[in-house]
């Protein structure tokens, strides 16, 4: 199975430019704790709640600081052909939970650790959330 049938469409994003607190009323309406950052429809970072609270809030940056300021920019993609078994390993190799998808350069979709638990064999996601895990 290819990891563009198991995927999430249609994210909230918010653009590089956008405010701290627009991002962080995105994530409040749409209940995550995460959003991909997007500019012209290509995927250039993520921005979570942590890094919002953490990276941001607690050293004293302004709620109308930029996204761009405080986003992650090196995200792990992988193309809607992938199969499950390989965004379980890059899940794994990069101890994330979440993995963007990316379809000739444009944001396509999101697959988490628990889309890829209902499709993948329940040994393999139980490893991924092993490695994951992992320190």
């Amino acid at each position: 199975m290819k990891i563009g049938d198991v995927m999430s469409t249609g994210l909230a994003t918010v653009a590089p430019g956008d405010t701290l607190e627009a991002a962080a009323r995105k994530m409040d309406d749409a209940n995550v704790g995460s959003l991909p950052v997007a500019e012209e429809g290509r995927l250039v970072g993520i921005i979570t709640d942590r890094d919002i609270a953490v990276r941001a809030v607690a050293k004293g940056a302004a709620p109308d600081s930029p996204v761009r300021a405080f986003m992650t920019a090196d995200v792990v993609t992988c193309s809607p052909d992938a199969s499950v078994a390989e965004a379980s390993g890059l899940m794994r190799e990069n101890q994330i939970r979440r993995l963007y998808v990316v379809d000739d350069g444009s944001l396509a979709g999101v697959a988490s650790l628990g889309d890829l638990a209902l499709e993948a064999p329940a040994s393999d996601a139980g490893e991924t959330l092993r490695e994951i895990s992992k320190d």
